[in-house]
């Protein structure tokens, strides 16, 4: 029957939610130092790009637009209130997002196959 298929693998789902909640907040905490390293990581990483890319997007485009704009129109007091809508709100956590994801994301493989091949097994979380 479809419909008992589809009402058990709901059930598993729901088990192992719960089973993975429980271990999430119960201790021993196995996966604290591995995440700390892997942020740590991710951050040592990112850093000078995020920096970068945040002066380069969010500084420099919505600021001399917004300029121009708010200067043909005699209001250039309101470039703080716009400049604080474009980068903050919606430029800069779309510029962290891609930077992250394309730095740390593309090193953490690298750095799981390069410890595999050498045996050195630093990068355990992935093959648990």
């Amino acid at each position: 029957m479809p419909a008992k298929s589809f009402f058990e693998q709901v059930g598993d789902m729901m088990i192992l939610t719960a089973r993975t909640l429980v271990s999430a907040v119960k201790p021993p905490y196995p996966y604290g130092e591995e995440f700390i390293g892997q942020f740590l990581f991710a951050l040592r990483l990112c850093w000078f790009p995020l920096l970068i890319s945040t002066v380069a997007i969010c500084f420099g485009a919505p600021g001399l637009q917004a300029a121009n704009f708010l200067s043909l129109v005699g209001a250039l007091d309101r470039l703080g209130g716009f400049f604080v809508l474009a980068a903050i709100r919606e430029i800069a956590p779309f510029v962290t997002a891609v930077v992250v994801a394309g730095v740390a994301g593309t090193a953490t493989p690298s750095r799981c196959s390069a410890s595999t091949r050498s045996r050195t097994w630093s990068c355990r979380a992935s093959w648990r």
